[in-house]
């Protein structure tokens, strides 16, 4: 699945842009802390 399948598709399930930023943000703090402290999350 290309990037923009997944950003169109994602565009559909969350028509709210601005929830979306936010989602994409937790997302991202999360993945970022898995990755510096394996105990987190």
């Amino acid at each position: 699945m290309s990037g923009a399948d997944f950003a169109s598709r994602t565009r559909r399930s969350f028509p709210n842009t601005q929830l979306h930023h936010m989602l994409l943000i937790i997302q991202g703090v999360t993945a970022w802390g898995r990755i510096s402290n394996p105990g987190f999350g």
